[in-house]
């Protein structure tokens, strides 16, 4: 998971309102799990979400669930207007796969949520990676704007 357009929070409002972003984004998404499932930050603004005993399709479900949560809430103490997106890779564990080659492919599908123009999951399932949009109807979505930036059109 990589939070879109990250740098132009900081940019905008500060490291420190960065910093917090970050913090409340970590215990937005730790709220919003289970207890079993592992989720911690493994550089910049990018995330690893393990979802154990989860099926690929359960595990499609909950990430747009989170998602959606973090695209509507605000992460910035002070600036409600203050919205972000996600974007997401997401892959299964199989027999035989090393740590390399599950971050390999989740990697493979977030940089191609990236270039399918962020804001979206895809999935790496058999080296075929397919996109799952998570948009919401852009009338009641804070995902029209750009990231950071009140009023914005992304």
């Amino acid at each position: 998971m990589d939070i879109d357009h990250f740098k132009s929070i900081n940019d905008t409002w500060g490291h420190q309102a960065g910093d917090s972003v970050l913090e409340n984004l970590a215990r937005s998404v730790r709220s919003g799990i289970r207890l079993k499932d592992g989720f911690g930050r493994v550089g910049g603004e990018e995330f690893l979400l393990i979802l154990k005993d989860c099926s690929i399709k359960s595990a499609q479900k909950q990430l747009i669930r989170l998602l959606d949560r973090i695209a509507n809430s605000s992460l910035l103490e002070g600036r409600p207007e203050v919205t972000l997106t996600m974007s997401a890779g997401l892959t299964d564990i199989r027999t035989g796969d090393t740590t390399e080659t599950i971050y390999g492919r989740c990697d493979k599908a977030l940089y191609e949520a990236k270039a399918k123009g962020r804001d979206c999951i895809c999935i790496n399932i058999h080296d075929r990676i397919s996109l799952v949009r998570t948009d919401l109807e852009p009338e009641t979505s804070p995902r029209d704007r750009k990231p950071g930036v009140p009023g914005r059109a992304a």
